[in-house]
């Protein structure tokens, strides 16, 4: 992995005396692979998540000794699950920004999120350095009603592991690998002045299970006696000119009704460094009387588009599926590309079955 230098900008809104930040909530979800309200949780959440991304974090935390996700550091996520309860408790169960949001409703969860972006933040986290060994944290506090002693946790999260889960689920994303800090149980900051900056250094210590192509360096500093959140930040580990990603991949709609529409959507996220534009073809494979119409970025088109996206930025890909009152399974498939990624097309299907 080559050597990637990152400054992140942040928004400066004046309130009286002080700076303040945009804030990137965290969601900290812990769940299971056996519950199955837990894969409800989290095929809402590969929905439903895509589209605020780029403004706020979701960490997993797959809690149960079964699952093979607690091989690599035990410690660090018995440290978070410990930060929120004692003693027993139920999932899936959402924390936002060190406040309890309980088992749902999901879309609480998502609303809340993309809320809570956005509002200014008392401290700025900033990756200012990223390489293949180490990355660099800068920690700046903007309000003086925050200063005092804090925890800072920086941990590795990974995107798309495929495994067939005992609740059904076979697709996990947001979830936590292992914890980066000195401690495992995050390193206590001290922030006491206005604009001093504060940076702490650490080695990436990489498992050869991990597809550095999927994984994000999470950052967040909580008030430990409160558990609120001060601020989060996230990057990509491994940040090349051109990447994108797409979710969700896969969606479906089921009736009993003959008559049927169906509107579905999947976001492509511009994760490199360089702005992009994307060849997007459609592909409509359709009982015959059906309809469908296909969108990209908002505008209509019917079998190929470009869509540019600047970089760190996100846009929609959409269809309506109409089976115009005749029984059967329609799917409308899009295929996605980047002239500048060689030999790589992202396939996403919606498909409606009417009548079932």
């Amino acid at each position: 992995m080559r050597g990637t230098k990152l400054l992140l900008g942040s928004l400066f809104v004046w309130f009286g005396l002080v700076w303040c930040v945009s804030r990137m909530p965290v969601g900290e979800l812990f769940t299971t692979t056996w519950c199955t309200y837990c894969d409800d949780a989290a095929y809402y959440i590969d929905e439903n998540f895509p589209p605020i991304e780029p403004v706020s974090i979701i960490v997993r935390y797959e809690v149960d000794e079964e699952a093979p996700f607690d091989d690599y550091d035990a410690t660090g996520m018995n440290d978070r699950v410990s930060t929120y309860f004692s003693g027993s408790y139920g999932v899936p169960n959402m924390h936002i920004d060190g406040t309890d949001y309980g088992s749902g409703p999901y879309s609480t969860w998502i609303s809340t999120l993309e809320s809570r972006a956005g509002t200014s933040a008392p401290l700025d986290i900033s990756f200012s350095d990223l390489t293949e060994d180490s990355v660099e944290i800068t920690l700046t506090l903007e309000d003086p009603a925050y200063a005092g002693t804090h925890q800072l946790n920086v941990m590795i999260i990974e995107d798309s592991i495929y495994y067939s889960a005992p609740n059904g689920q076979t697709l996990f994303n947001q979830i936590f690998r292992s914890t980066i800090t000195n401690s495992p149980y995050g390193d206590n900051v001290s922030l006491s002045t206005v604009k001093s900056p504060v940076v702490r250094k650490y080695a990436l210590d990489l498992h050869p299970d991990w597809d550095v192509n999927n994984c994000f360096v999470v950052a967040f500093v909580q008030n430990t006696s409160t558990n609120e959140m001060l601020q989060g930040n996230r990057t990509p580990l491994l940040r090349p000119n051109y990447m994108f990603s797409v979710a969700p991949k896969f969606q479906t709609v089921s009736s009993i009704a003959e008559d049927t529409t169906a509107n579905m959507n999947s976001t492509i996220t511009n994760r490199g460094v360089n702005d992009d534009t994307y060849d997007v073809y459609a592909d409509l494979l359709l009982p015959g009387g059906w309809t469908a119409n296909t969108y990209a970025g908002g505008s209509s088109f019917s079998t190929f588009t470009t869509l540019s996206i600047v970089a760190d930025g996100s846009d929609v890909i959409s269809a309506t599926i109409n089976s115009n009152g005749i029984s059967g399974s329609g799917t409308v498939r899009f295929r996605i590309s980047s002239p500048n990624i060689p030999d790589r097309v992202d396939t996403v299907e919606f498909v409606l079955n009417a009548g079932a």
